[in-house]
């Protein structure tokens, strides 16, 4: 198996092509190692001020996930989720609370906008961002 970042070189050839093929050389990216990205991602407030941040994972395994009783996929269950840039934290859950101390310690105030991204953390890779904004 190639690593990531390592390049490849394909040689197709065909019925009529020269006997050489054709080349191309592409870099391997690893796409298919990572988890599909969660979907769903809300973010509402809870009754103390706090922020309740939830999705729903996918997985590769092919199972259908409206449910929400998605088959794992991976080695463990883990995600970290980044709120601004500026904290980010992991969980096991596909859920996660802001709460207000954390707000208070990252400067964030009422009437202030937040963008939050969440990736599911593979076995051997990270999904794509889930991205939702939630204005405080």
């Amino acid at each position: 198996m190639a690593a990531v970042g390592a390049e490849l070189r394909l040689v197709a050839t065909g019925v009529g092509d020269p006997a050489d093929g054709s080349e191309a050389a592409i870099v391997f990216r690893g796409r298919s190692l990572r988890p599909p990205a969660p979907v769903h991602l809300r973010a509402g407030r809870d009754g103390a001020g706090g922020i309740v941040i939830s999705w729903i994972r996918r997985s590769r395994t092919g199972a259908l996930w409206g449910d929400g009783n998605t088959p794992l996929g991976e080695e463990g269950e883990r995600y970290r989720v980044t709120i601004d840039g500026a904290r980010a934290i992991e969980t096991g859950a596909p859920a996660f609370t802001y709460s207000t101390a954390d707000q208070a310690a990252d400067g964030v105030t009422i009437g202030d906008a937040i963008d939050i991204h969440v990736v599911q953390l593979g076995t051997l890779a990270a999904s794509e961002p889930a991205h939702i904004s939630f204005t405080i």
